[in-house]
């Protein structure tokens, strides 16, 4: 059972906004996601896995990851289609979707190609698709 769906049979109510900001769209949405997040940790809430979008993994370090990182968030997100495979490497470590690897895994010829997941729904059941 996935945790939406746990939490969903645990209450009435569904889920609840925590925290927001008024501002502008698309001005500084890390900065305000920030400080969202900051009053949610003021008032003691636990941190855990932090879903977000394509405009928070552009964001430079210094104005999320590094924040939501200290607040103790862990940030999930995707990628583009044209950013997976082999990325990068440092001193022997591949990055590969994201994520440092050895370099003795074996080199992927092409990027992986989406999983049926990408075209099913993961909403919890009775929510829309």
């Amino acid at each position: 059972m996935r945790p939406a769906t746990a939490l969903l049979k645990k209450t009435a109510c569904g889920f609840l906004g925590l925290a927001f900001t008024l501002h502008k769209p698309g001005h500084d949405p890390a900065g305000n996601a920030v400080a969202a997040l900051t009053d949610i940790h003021r008032r003691n809430y636990p941190a855990g896995w932090l879903a977000t979008d394509r405009a928070y993994n552009a964001a430079l370090p210094e104005t999320f990851h590094i924040p939501v990182r200290g607040l103790g968030y862990r940030p999930v997100w995707d990628y583009r289609i044209d950013q997976l495979g082999i990325q990068d490497s440092h001193a022997g470590t591949l990055l590969i979707d994201g994520t440092r690897y050895c370099p003795d895994v074996p080199h992927p010829r092409s990027p992986p190609q989406p999983t049926s997941c990408a075209t099913e729904s993961t909403n919890p059941p009775g929510m829309p698709a």
